[in-house]
């Protein structure tokens, strides 16, 4: 309020100095914010912040209040001498950035916070030596290279952006060694992929149950096999098939990392897949090329955040480490029930979960919200749901092997990793209580319990306090998910908890605010671990 004030008088100011250049000011406040936002017609939300765009009006808007210092100046005069005047005037102009110092720094101050860097390295660890990695946008590729550049970081991998692969010059760059990657291999000929040649590649409509071995299809693709079209212009040339196999080269593929030497049971002989289109375009033909050209002498990733129709119907052929889904010669199945897995691709076929467990205990950065309290911005949201789907996916598959000293580790680094006073609390956590208490350790489900017991009940009491219809209208949505947390926790309590006077006291606690039914299920046995391991920490 206070900057919106003193910008005011100092537009009233410069108005009665000079109504000329204060109109002049005054455009040029229109044209670079309202006119802006007014052109481009600005949707209420967007990926990222945009303030940015609307930098020339706050510069304006700042020139005026500091022009309020001659205003509030010349006003205290008449009333005081020149020296009191212009240090009341300065004292006062000055409670405007001091206020918003004061009130904003720690949620712009980025001092402790490596997020970007961090999850960028952690895409670049969940990938073997000498991987290549398929990123999609710019969130999930910049930092990546900035980690490699300047940083250091795993400059083995070769990261691989779908945004930009569909031109031609970033083709011709892949065919180069960058930083200790070597050169990708491509079938097609860079002077095929140049220009608009191949920009779109049809199916010519014939064999349509053929299958033909990927190599040689995109061989074929590379060649001039010219199609006439209806128009009577023809292509460069079509796409014979529309399902093809990439045989499995297992000495090679275990050579290379891409399959452990003990875990070659149920090893295919062919991947089979099929395009499930009638054409490509060039960045489709460019990722086929890349994969039949490099696939088995080199680990091939898709970043979790690809899109979907960028896997090129190889999706029962990929398996999720880290937060890369590999290309390997396995059939991996969805067996994903868990409805907090919302992402698409972390829904995807199977996980290979003691990798991804070293990689989540011994190897992944938290950005510093592990350390220090900080201010967790909106844009940072997709990446800490990025990591809190890899937990979950990983937590699943450790407690359907049983393995409940690797579930009490992952939980624990969990909270490690996002701890309580940057994140609170969410359905998340209601997860994590079950498998602590299906694994065993109730010492850490009850220290999880009795927060979110605390912090949630004492929201309701809010909504309790105030005006029905103003809780409908502004906490309808909260209201009904805090009860819903809670009666979760007192079900897993209730049914998974053994007899003890906290589980009696947590439950009593309870009572006010979830159903009465809850307090009568049975007793769940916890499954024992048939696992012996030990934490690594």
């Amino acid at each position: 309020m206070i900057p919106f004030i003193l910008g005011l008088l100092g537009l009233i100011f410069h108005y009665k100095a000079r109504p000329k250049d204060a109109g002049a000011i005054l455009l040029l406040f229109f044209m670079t914010g309202i006119a802006i936002i007014l052109y481009s017609n600005q949707p209420p939300n967007e990926p990222r912040e945009r303030d940015y765009v609307q930098a020339g009006s706050i510069f304006t808007y700042c020139i005026w209040i500091g022009m309020a210092v001659a205003f509030l100046f010349n006003f205290i005069r008449k009333h005081l001498s020149d020296v009191p005047a212009a240090a009341i005037a300065g004292v006062i102009c000055l409670s405007a950035p001091v206020l918003m110092a004061s009130q904003n720094w720690d949620d712009h101050s980025r001092a402790n916070l490596t997020a970007a860097r961090d999850y960028a390295s952690n895409f670049l660890e969940s990938c073997e030596p000498n991987a290549i990695i398929f990123t999609y946008g710019d969130n999930d590729t910049y930092p990546l290279w900035y980690a490699q550049e300047v940083e250091g970081i795993r400059t083995d991998v070769r990261v691989v952006n779908l945004s930009l692969i569909a031109v031609d010059w970033y083709i011709d760059q892949l065919r180069r060694k960058v930083n200790d990657a070597p050169a990708i291999k491509m079938s097609i000929s860079q002077k095929a992929y140049t220009g608009d040649r191949r920009n779109r590649v049809m199916y010519n409509g014939n064999n349509e149950n053929a299958i033909w071995p990927l190599k040689e299809a995109i061989k074929f693709v590379g060649a001039d096999n010219p199609m006439p079209l209806q128009n009577g212009g023809q292509t460069e040339s079509y796409l014979p098939a529309k399902r093809f196999a990439i045989p499995v080269d297992v000495d090679k593929a275990i050579k290379n990392g891409i399959v452990n030497p003990q875990d070659t049971s149920g090893i295919l002989r062919h991947l089979i897949f099929d395009i499930r289109k009638n054409d490509l375009i060039k960045d489709d033909l460019a990722i086929l090329d890349l994969i039949s050209s490099n696939i088995w002498e080199r680990p091939i990733y898709f970043a979790v955040t690809c899109r979907r129709e960028k896997l090129q119907g190889l999706e029962p052929y990929l398996r999720l480490e880290g937060l890369g889904l590999k290309i390997v010669p396995f059939i991996n199945r969805n067996k994903v029930q868990n409805p907090l897995i919302q992402s698409e691709l972390f829904r995807l076929g199977d996980v290979n979960k003691d990798r991804s467990y070293d990689l989540l205990m011994n190897k992944f950065r938290w950005g510093g919200f592990d350390k220090h309290s900080l201010h967790v911005d909106q844009s940072l949201q997709a990446s800490i749901s990025t990591m809190r789907q890899l937990f979950l996916r990983t937590i699943d598959a450790h407690v359907d092997a049983k393995e409940n000293d690797k579930v009490v580790n992952l939980i624990k680094q969990y909270y490690t990793g996002f701890p309580r006073n940057n994140f609170g609390y969410d359905l998340v956590d209601m997860l994590m209580i079950q498998n602590l208490l299906i694994a065993g350790d109730e010492t850490e489900a009850y220290k999880q319990i009795e927060y979110v017991t605390k912090e949630v009940s004492s929201n309701i009491d809010f909504y309790k306090s105030i005006d029905p219809e103003t809780v409908v209208s502004s906490f309808g949505f909260d209201k009904r998910a805090d009860e819903a947390i809670l009666s979760e926790v007192a079900k897993a309590v209730q049914t998974l908890a053994k007899p003890s006077a906290q589980k009696t006291a947590i439950l009593e606690k309870l009572k006010p605010y979830v159903a009465k039914d809850i307090f009568n299920l049975p007793q769940i046995q916890p499954i024992p671990s048939t696992v012996d391991t030990t934490n690594p920490k």
